[in-house]
């Protein structure tokens, strides 16, 4: 092997090293990432503030929202009727896919009466236990 060859390979494989290295950060940086959300996302909260559809929100936070309890949002989610977004394990809904359920949800009232029979008194006058 020449001594550029080995020049060369010596440069490779300190690249490698460099690029691993690297690559190692990227992974811890990731792992503290997942493991501590809210130190990482509080930019992406204020961002969300500017455009609130922007906003990602866990089931507990989407029940909060809805005023209901965390399985009835799986129960939805597993239905289909909301969409998410997995990051890592966790279940995330959009603010947006909130709202837009929510306007899905809504019905145009009437004033048609409604279909509730109302009690009628009855009738016949109660038997008077005393005597006249």
């Amino acid at each position: 092997m020449s001594a550029y060859e080995r020049e060369m390979t010596t440069l490779a494989i300190s690249e490698l090293l460099a690029a691993t290295a690297h690559l190692q950060q990227a992974v811890t940086h990731l792992h503290a990432m997942c493991s501590q959300p809210a130190e990482f996302t509080a930019g992406a909260r204020e961002d969300a503030v500017k455009d609130p559809g922007l906003e990602l929100l866990t089931v507990e936070e989407t029940a909060a929202v809805l005023r209901t309890g965390p399985r009835r949002v799986r129960d939805m989610i597993d239905d289909g009727e909301l969409p998410t977004i997995r990051y890592g394990r966790r279940i995330m809904i959009r603010r947006s896919a909130i709202a837009a359920w929510l306007a899905a949800q809504e019905r145009t009232h009437t004033s048609r009466p409604s279909r509730r029979r109302r009690r009628r008194a009855d009738p016949t006058p109660p038997e008077s236990s005393g005597t006249a």
